[in-house]
């Protein structure tokens, strides 16, 4: 039986990829195995992916709500947006919480023109360069033309450094909230660059950098209002764990909300952390 999925091509239906994921997001064993038995009596040929994870989360939803926002964690990312900023914003605690030191949205000149790097990244004595692709639609893949503009900055980069007019990069970067190309990590690999995206690098994607840490965003959290994510993001509130550990009277003051709606976020929050029942 095949499913279509969200860029429009065919895939054969694989029940255990649900069964997989519920697990990692949580389930015990008996709920995951009756979640994915459901969906795999109810699936039809040509059923889109898109609404196998709709019927997936709501049954989900009925056993934990928690497990079932940590399930819909690859579709929280598309919600960082919808220019991209809160994405930079949330790939910058991923590389501080690894361990890098970091700064936003720098302008640093080359040796032909100045450049705004989203994020530069220092650790070991060595620079790095970070471009951040967002998608606010999943099924779009990230490119050729986005790594090889990457790479001619970063070469202009080095460049620069030659004439005493930039730090000495060592490495250039490129991060997305979806998948790469063949041909993006085929070019990246033959330049050694470095890709961070949704299951590349195969054992250490995107998904595998937030859920080693818990570094789970707000947007996780279902529901949760654009303009309201949009003052916890100027306060610098990124991760669920953020929101649980914020002093509750200034978060309050942040939100701008009744007290009674913070509350259950913030529960739902801490139950995303802890695997805890609703």
């Amino acid at each position: 039986m095949y499913i279509i999925k969200a860029d429009g091509k065919r895939e054969r239906f694989n029940a255990r990829k649900i069964l997989r994921t519920c697990l990692r997001a949580g389930a015990d064993r008996i709920s995951a195995n009756e979640v994915t038995n459901r969906i795999n009596q109810e699936v039809r040929e040509g059923m889109t992916t898109r609404e196998i994870l709709q019927r997936t989360l709501s049954y989900l939803n009925a056993i934990n709500p928690a497990v079932a926002a940590k399930y819909s964690l690859k579709d929280s990312m598309f919600k960082l947006g919808p220019a991209g900023f809160q994405f930079e914003q949330f790939l910058l605690r991923i590389f501080q919480e690894y361990g890098y030191r970091t700064k936003h949205s720098q302008i640093i000149q080359g040796a032909c023109v100045k450049h705004e790097i989203d994020i530069v990244l220092f650790s070991k004595n060595i620079y790095s360069t970070v471009e951040c692709k967002y998608h606010n639609s999943p099924g779009v893949y990230t490119g050729i033309k986005d790594v090889l503009y990457v790479w001619a900055r970063f070469l202009d980069l080095r460049d620069g450094y030659k004439k005493g007019l930039c730090a000495n990069f060592k490495e250039a970067w490129l991060a997305s909230n979806t998948k790469f190309s063949d041909w993006t990590i085929q070019y990246a690999e033959c330049k050694k660059m470095k890709l961070l995206g949704w299951n590349w690098p195969v054992e250490g994607g995107l998904e595998k950098l937030i859920e080693n840490k818990k570094l789970y965003p707000i947007t996780i959290i279902p529901n949760l209002e654009p303009d309201l994510r949009a003052r916890f993001v100027k306060a610098n509130i990124i991760l669920c764990r953020d929101l649980v550990s914020y002093d509750s009277t200034r978060l309050l003051s942040v939100a701008k909300v009744k007290a009674s709606r913070l509350k259950d976020i913030i529960s739902l929050a801490d139950q995303i952390l802890n695997h805890s029942n609703y």
